[in-house]
């Protein structure tokens, strides 16, 4: 095992320049190294760590990761690590560097001819960041992917009094091109790491996982071949609206399932989307559910299973949510009509239709991050903001919105994204896209999280017993913030169309904006 560790509640020792800051009780310390982020194996990493104050070292509880996602060739893509207190507030721990380049934010797409700038989501994904659940000796593993740089990196994660310890990372290839989620096997007695590599067609790998973070590539699987009529036979960089977008496991691990976006009726030969199943080795032809905006399913986005063993999935392209269940044989069983997500209430913030991508399941319920409308791509207001949608899942796989009473923006909405009124001609902050969401159980109580890359900031809200959320504030821990979407406040998004990691150097302006992604926590 690598000795060298960074802890979220100690400073390390650092053999690079040092600058300290202090303000508001924490102390920083930001190091800087000799050489790029973007190496398979990291040394001496750039780093920034945060005491948590005394004052609350007594209600320290666990500890939130995102990732920046970032292209700047000295940091790199880093891990942002947050104290979590008892009351599920957050303050920043630390930065911690994966060896890798992230994918920026995603420059403003033109795979339809026209511009949809939907930049607050680099990767176009599901389950970028990975944390494992407790292994033998108490210690998890934290994967993360490294797009820009086709690698995924590893750190191993103890805990102390005051707060988490990392490993320094293991950084490997992907095995592929821009991988963006990953799956761990559940059930099974040897640990498997699952990659899903989106660009050219996109294939699937799996590694062996030791405990000190080893990583072995034992085994690779093209998708290319498994649909007829693919979006695009080789995905620009910029393209993350048609790609695969999400990979896991049914609860028994005797599954793998990818879910691949497609594009709209009439764009790329038809394809609308599906679900790849693969039952047994991968090397096994698997069994293919092609999805269409007729039925209301185009675009499966991102997945979970209820503890029921159900399947709920997000298709994106016709804002609704279905639930399904996955047979023996790996075909898909439809258990209930789709539920519209959007187009719920006219004048409200679903009003247009606002792509629901991201799901997580607690308690019977799914929560389901809504990215915010974007009426910029054929003029009009400008972008919309997030929103937490609420679904109930019934034992028979029936879905509902939740009751939500009368001062909800629209049926089922728990939580609108903070941002500018977008009528206002004088509104700045607009397009606070929402992405990622990540529930974390402790006791009696839930907390979800949710990354906010347009202002660069964490959302927190505590769940309540009827599903609702009582929202706990923002934090941001030192996260830049992100692009704004619109031309009307940003006219040259509309010029933004290659991604950070390609260009040479005067790199677009956007190239500095952040795009965090990604989203775990114990």
């Amino acid at each position: 095992m690598q000795q060298r560790i960074w802890s979220l509640g100690r400073l390390a020792t650092c053999l690079a320049s040092v600058t300290l800051a202090t303000g508001a009780g924490l102390a920083a310390m930001t190091v800087f190294p000799a050489g790029a982020a973007a190496a398979e194996e990291a040394s001496a990493p750039p780093e920034r760590l945060y005491r948590l104050p005394e004052s609350l070292a007594d209600r320290l509880a666990g500890t939130v990761f995102t990732m920046t996602n970032g292209t700047d060739p000295v940091l790199g893509n880093q891990i942002v690590a947050f104290h979590r207190l008892d009351d599920g507030t957050l303050s920043v721990a630390g930065f911690f560097p994966t060896g890798g380049l992230g994918s920026g934010p995603a420059p403003t797409s033109t795979v339809f001819g026209v511009p949809v700038p939907a930049n607050a989501d680099g990767l176009g994904s599901q389950g970028s960041l990975l944390l494992s659940e407790p292994r033998d000796d108490g210690a998890r593993l934290l994967f993360a992917v490294n797009a820009g740089s086709d690698s995924i990196s590893c750190f191993r994660v103890e805990a102390d009094d005051s707060g988490a310890v990392l490993s320094l990372p293991t950084t490997v290839s992907s095995g592929g091109l821009f991988p963006v989620s990953l799956a761990l096997r559940p059930n099974s007695d040897q640990d498997v790491l699952f990659v899903l590599n989106a660009g050219a067609n996109g294939n699937v790998t799996g590694f062996r996982v030791s405990d000190d973070c080893a990583l072995d590539l034992i085994v690779r699987r093209s998708l290319t071949g498994l649909i007829d009529d693919p979006p695009f036979n080789d995905p620009e960089p910029n393209e993350v609206l048609t790609t695969p977008a999400d990979i896991g496991f049914t609860p028994d691990g005797s599954k793998l399932i990818v879910a691949i976006k497609g594009g709209p009726d009439g764009q790329g030969g038809g394809f609308e989307g599906g679900i790849v199943v693969f039952s047994g080795p991968l090397r096994n032809a698997p069994t293919v559910t092609e999805f269409s905006g007729e039925d209301l399913t185009a675009g499966p986005f991102s997945f979970e299973f209820d503890d029921n063993g159900i399947m709920v999935l997000n298709h994106a392209n016709s804002f609704t949510v279905a639930s399904f269940r996955v047979e023996d044989s790996g075909a898909l069983t439809q258990l209930d009509d789709p539920l519209p997500i959007s187009n719920l209430q006219d004048g409200s913030v679903l009003a247009f239709g606002g792509f629901n991508c991201w799901i997580v399941i607690h308690n019977g319920i799914a929560y389901i991050m809504t990215f915010g409308d974007i009426p910029a791509t054929s003029g009009g207001l400008p972008d919309g903001p997030g929103v937490i949608s609420a679904v109930t899942i019934g034992a028979d796989g029936s879905l509902d919105l939740l009751p939500t009473g009368p001062d909800a923006p629209a049926p089922g909405v728990v939580a609108v994204l903070p941002q500018d009124d977008r009528n206002d001609p004088d509104a700045r902050l607009v397009g606070n896209h929402g992405i990622d969401l990540t529930v974390v159980e402790d006791g009696d109580r839930a907390f979800l999280y949710a990354v906010e890359p347009r202002i660069g900031e964490i959302g927190a809200w505590e769940i309540n017993e009827d599903g609702t959320l009582t929202p706990l504030g923002n934090v941001n821990g030192g996260l830049t913030p992100g692009l704004d979407p619109f031309a009307g406040t940003n006219p040259g998004i509309n010029d933004f169309l290659e991604r950070c990691y390609l260009q040479e150097e005067p790199r677009s302006p956007e190239c500095a904006q952040g795009s965090a992604q990604g989203i775990v926590g114990f």
